[in-house]
């Protein structure tokens, strides 16, 4: 029967025939080979941006029907298996790195431990670090200026406890090896700080201070220490000290308008806080309470 001409007539053939025909495939599956003709079909046919864009908005604000059901093992395999090998267009990763800027990953424990069991014990290349390093060049590290809270250092000191360094990792961590290594003037640091001298100037300083902290005014009870405002290991350097006659008869170093009373907590967190960084004398102003 030819569509009526007539637009009225027309809309109600056309829902007539939609209605006949609802629900007559439903429960009968595809066979493999319709399948495969209907994806080859549609795979080759290019969607124009209007096209796109018409989808996205009718879509828009619909619950997707089959949120929150998890795939199956097996079209998950399938997935994977599909995508191995093939290497993604450097236009589809920069599509990705803007849709994925600003977002926070939302990985669960049991996603971290799976990737960390597939990395362990794995060495990356010299070209994958090299690879890494290039990518994160000028870039300010997520973790800048946090420090670690006390719980999770002491997790990390009690699971290090009774675990044997290597012969590798020691030579390593030590001598000019060791990212920290400072041409070699701990053992004259150590010989220095013991001196009589530097025992009268600790006590210079804190007679000065009437033995209390110089950020919060309270007076200490064999919980003080003497901070260096410029440090130690920079002045050393500064007048080339090479031995502890040098070190004698350097002036600033036995300077007390160098130094500053802290409780030995306090002294130990502003280390960690500013490393050697040289701060204003502002910033040590006397508290008194």
């Amino acid at each position: 029967m030819p569509s009526p001409k007539d637009p009225e007539k027309r809309k109600l053939w056309i829902e007539k025939i939609s209605n006949s025909k609802r629900g007559q495939g439903k429960g009968i599956p595809l066979s493999e080979d319709h399948k495969k003709k209907i994806s080859d079909k549609l795979s080759n046919v290019p969607k124009s941006n209007a096209h796109k864009e018409n989808i996205s908005k009718s879509m828009s604000g619909k619950i997707p029907w089959n949120m929150g059901i998890p795939h199956k093992e097996k079209s998950k395999q399938k997935m994977r298996d599909k995508k191995i090998g093939i290497p993604l267009s450097e236009e589809h990763k920069k599509n990705l790195s803007i849709s994925h800027k600003g977002q926070i990953p939302n990985v669960t424990p049991e996603s971290k431990e799976k990737n960390r069991q597939k990395h362990l014990g794995k060495k990356a290349s010299e070209e994958t670090k090299e690879k890494m390093s290039i990518a994160h060049k000028g870039q300010e590290p997520w973790n800048k200026g946090i420090t670690t809270p006390t719980v999770v250092r002491e997790k990390m000191s009690k699971n290090m406890r009774g675990i044997k360094k290597s012969e590798e990792f020691r030579k390593n961590m030590s001598g000019e090896n060791n990212v920290r290594w400072n041409g070699g003037i701990t053992p004259l640091l150590k010989t220095i700080r013991e001196l009589p001298e530097m025992y009268e100037w600790r006590f210079k300083i804190m007679k000065r201070d009437d033995y209390r902290d110089r950020f919060t005014g309270e007076r200490g009870n064999g919980d003080l220490e003497v901070h260096h405002i410029i440090p130690f290991s920079l002045l050393l350097k500064k007048y080339n000290i090479k031995t502890v006659k040098d070190a004698l008869s350097c002036k600033e170093l036995w300077d007390i308008e160098n130094g500053v009373t802290m409780f030995k907590d306090t002294h130990m967190d502003h280390h960690k806080k500013y490393k050697n960084s040289i701060l204003p004398k502002e910033y040590y102003s006397r508290k008194d309470t």
